[in-house]
């Protein structure tokens, strides 16, 4: 992997932060810092399993994820804020267990890729139940074959 890429895809969480924060969200949570500390404290096993790069270029979009999730739990309230919560924390657990894919195979290796895939299902529903409570008359579905062409 090219030291560029490696480059833009650290750069990714850092840009996704400051367009949050120009956008006013101007606070950080003690549970985004311990997130991002235990997501950063994962790289200790670098280089174990795979190549200290690639380990590395996981850690970004992992962060990115991360501030998009706690973003997103400052304006939700409910079950949805548990849901994005919950999720979020999944994220920084599959950070410290996809060290052990490559030793593992079948059930095993499922059960290491559950919480990420799990993770990522809960924020969809909550962002798909969000936009629908927002925007009830506009359903991104047509109601009928008409109105899809």
């Amino acid at each position: 992997m090219s030291q560029a890429m490696l480059t833009l895809i650290l750069i990714g969480p850092a840009m996704i932060g400051y367009a949050l924060y120009d956008m006013g969200f101007k606070g950080v949570s003690v549970r985004l810092l311990l997130q991002s500390v235990a997501l950063m404290l994962s790289l200790l096993g670098a280089g174990h399993y795979s190549t200290v790069t690639v380990d590395i270029a996981y850690v970004g979009p992992f962060l990115a994820v991360l501030l998009l999730m706690n973003a997103q739990i400052m304006v939700t309230e409910g079950n949805r804020r548990r849901l994005l919560v919950a999720a979020s924390w999944m994220i920084v657990i599959f950070s410290w267990t996809r060290y052990w894919l490559d030793d593992t195979s079948g059930l095993v290796k499922a059960l290491i890729v559950a919480p990420y895939f799990l993770s990522v299902l809960m924020w969809v529903a909550v962002l798909v139940s969000m936009y629908i409570s927002v925007s009830p008359d506009y359903l991104p579905i047509p109601r009928s074959g008409q109105e899809g062409l």
